[in-house]
């Protein structure tokens, strides 16, 4: 107002400094923000920093298991293929005639006890299942009622 013509910008200068005022507090309150979840981050570096080492380290161990087990499949297949050899070897040779021969009677009694403890297992599945239905249709309950003691109540 003191310059001659200026007294038209003095509302505009006013709306410009109110303007300036609110982007200053948004601008403040962003920072703020901006900020605390700087700090955040820099809270979690070191936690990070742990997970990537331990990953690091798994990932390590699971490669080495890797390898191990690699390892253990070549042997695996040398081994069974020595065997064939030696299988191979053993049914072509006469060896194979005669050993057959005298363990023929012996499998013929090894069958039969196979039989024999087949049934017996049997059995026991059958007997088995009876007592579970029992179980089922008198719960542990019914034995303290009648005077009987059961595993869980002496």
């Amino acid at each position: 107002e003191d310059v001659i013509g200026s007294s038209i910008y003095k509302q505009t200068i006013e709306e410009g400094n109110l303007e300036l005022e609110t982007l200053s507090e948004e601008n403040n309150v962003t920072l703020k923000l901006y900020n605390a979840a700087e700090a955040d981050r820099n809270k979690m570096a070191k936690e990070k920093d742990v997970a990537y080492g331990f990953l690091k380290r798994e990932n390590e161990c699971t490669q080495l298991r890797h390898q191990h087990l690699q390892h253990g499949i070549r042997e695996a297949e040398s081994h069974q293929s020595q065997l064939q050899n030696e299988l191979d070897e053993f049914k072509i040779g006469p060896p194979f005639i005669q050993t057959n021969a005298l363990l023929h009677p012996r499998r013929n009694r090894c069958s039969s006890r196979l039989s024999k403890l087949d049934y017996h297992w049997s059995l026991y599945q059958a007997t088995n299942q009876d007592l579970r239905s029992i179980d089922r249709n008198f719960p542990p309950s019914t034995y303290v009622r009648a005077g009987y003691a059961t595993a869980g109540s002496v």
